[in-house]
């Protein structure tokens, strides 16, 4: 988890130092604007995040899957 902390802080601070300009910005990934970079990186840790939560206790599992969808828009949010 050091490693994901890492990385984490790194994303963060280079983000927090982004003008809402930037995100409008061509990445170094063709096709990808900065904000699709950056969305892709946040889904990919929240991913992380809940595999982590289900290794520690599976019957996170169904709420985890339940998140993940709905993420990736392929299912409604819980309600409130």
């Amino acid at each position: 988890m050091d490693d994901f902390s890492t990385s984490w802080t790194a994303l963060r601070e280079a983000v927090a130092g982004l003008a809402d300009d930037d995100f409008a910005q061509p990445s170094g990934c063709t096709g990808w604007l900065v904000r699709d970079l950056v969305c892709h990186l946040v889904i990919d840790a929240q991913d992380v995040l809940l595999l982590g939560l289900i290794a520690i206790d599976p019957r996170h599992r169904a709420c985890g899957q339940h998140i993940q969808a709905s993420l990736r828009g392929r299912a409604p949010m819980l309600p409130r």
